[in-house]
């Protein structure tokens, strides 16, 4: 398997090809994203992942995002309206088959993906700034503990 993609082990017994290439970042990263006609979000299986990345990118490109069903997935996106999930490699290989021979409910649950990105802040200026004001608040609060 190439670099980085340990998480698709568990599905080689599907026949899946090898996957190489080279790294895309910045504008490839996004161009490579919007060409796709689906998003996998895969979670790592070292750690407890329950979202990535990729997460925020593939709606906030506005590509149809399947990913792996967590609670916070869920909470993040309402399954079967703005993404959708799967627990297992069967249940991937059968929602992958559905949503492309479904083109239309793909391309609108895609941007309602992309539009619950955009009302919600998924963005990562969004999140960071999230981040700091709490950082903010807290060295606040704490400053105020050693005055």
């Amino acid at each position: 398997m190439g670099v980085g993609l340990e998480a698709l082990r568990p599905f080689s017994s599907l026949g899946a090809r090898r996957v190489c290439g080279r790294r895309r970042v910045g504008g490839d990263y996004a161009r490579a994203i919007n060409a796709a006609k689906i998003g996998l979000g895969l979670l790592s299986k070292r750690f407890p992942e329950t979202t990535t990345t990729r997460t925020f990118e593939i709606p906030g490109c506005g590509t149809f995002l399947l990913a792996e069903r967590s609670l916070h997935h869920q909470e993040l996106y309402k399954e079967g309206h703005e993404a959708e999930f799967f627990g297992s490699p069967d249940e991937m290989v059968e929602k992958i088959n559905h949503y492309l021979a479904n083109p239309v409910r793909r391309l609108k649950i895609a941007a309602a993906g992309h539009q619950r990105c955009i009302v919600s802040g998924y963005s990562n200026r969004h999140r960071i700034r999230k981040v700091l004001d709490i950082v903010e608040n807290l060295y606040g609060r704490a400053q105020q503990n050693f005055a």
